[in-house]
């Protein structure tokens, strides 16, 4: 319980020493370049209720996964709960480090429907496998039509997310089978790869989760170039949904609530690539938590009574 306790306040320490110094660079080159930050008011009412469904949207296409895969392993959940859960996983990722969303959606599973731990990060993996196999395939895709189209190509991102994709799929194809042992953490081990075999033998199952996790992706793609579309800045689709594929990078230094600095920087650093200005890649970002975070806060508080309202009745059973 004592290291429990202390690992926790060092984890909560370094998100914060994190954060800080991430907001306090975003601040300061905000200062410096004020004046190329007064486009963010050229987006109209029609933009921003754009932008607001299709980021309604894309929790939608989370909660569908998170039904398939809850099903597929013994659950029995609604669309409208997993619907809601997708809400609440964002709202609180939103406002945790480590996507603290995740723990909450746990336990709501846990309490709910009795949903055991070990099956609930066969849900985490499958899904996660799923999507980084899809965008490290769109994003090697993307490459070899930006070199031809473009010429413009970036040895570094190519390998990253060649590594995704050829460690992914070896994995997929090559996953631990399960062998009798005493050592608990090996054995949980074990059990969420028997798992995600469950997961990977149901081809169709795997069809459904392929087309909706590129159906997610373009979802933030089209997010991202209606943004700057309506900002003024005339880029091509491909190069916009190459940007989008870049910024995953951040999940996995998700050390500040909803990667909070981390993608931004992400953005900042990899916008030339694709001949945006780093000034409106924040401007994006700026954007783009605002829209999320008010759509997940206003779902969650107009909607998220449903679930507590059947977390508090399996309580008092």
């Amino acid at each position: 319980m004592f290291f429990g306790t202390k690992t926790n306040k060092i984890k909560k320490s370094i998100s914060i020493v994190i954060l800080v110094s991430l907001l306090g660079w975003l601040f300061s080159y905000f200062l410096n370049n004020i004046g190329d930050f007064k486009n963010i008011f050229l987006l109209d009412r029609f933009d921003i209720a754009l932008l607001v469904l299709i980021y309604t949207a894309s929790l939608f296409i989370n909660g569908v996964i998170l039904k398939i895969l809850v099903s597929k392993l013994g659950g029995k959940i609604r669309y409208k709960e997993s619907f809601l859960l997708s809400v609440a996983t964002s709202f609180f990722n939103f406002i945790t480090p480590f996507r603290g969303g995740a723990g909450i959606r746990a336990l709501y599973l846990k309490k709910v429907h009795n949903f055991d731990y070990t099956k609930f990060i066969v849900t985490l993996v499958g899904s996660y496998l799923v999507l980084f196999l899809v965008i490290s395939s769109m994003l090697l895709i993307a490459t070899t039509y930006l070199f031809i189209k473009y010429n413009i190509f970036n040895l570094a991102i190519t390998i990253l997310f060649g590594s995704f994709f050829i460690g992914l799929i070896f994995f997929i194809i090559a996953s631990p089978k399960n062998r009798p042992t005493k050592n608990w953490l090996v054995r949980k081990v074990f059990e969420v790869s028997n798992g995600w075999d469950l997961i990977k033998q149901d081809g169709k199952l795997l069809f459904h989760l392929f087309l909706l996790n590129i159906i997610y992706v373009l979802l933030g793609t089209f997010f991202m170039y209606i943004t700057f579309t309506a900002l003024g800045i005339n880029i091509a689709f491909f190069k916009v949904l190459y940007f989008n594929l870049i910024s995953f990078v951040s999940f996995f230094i998700n050390v500040t609530p909803a990667s909070l600095g981390v993608y931004e920087g992400v953005l900042f650093v990899t916008s030339s690539i694709v001949g945006i200005l780093p000034s409106d890649a924040l401007i994006f970002a700026v954007i783009f938590r605002v829209i999320g975070f008010l759509v997940t806060f206003l779902l969650f508080v107009l909607f998220g009574r449903y679930l507590y309202g059947e977390y508090y009745e399996k309580k008092r059973i």
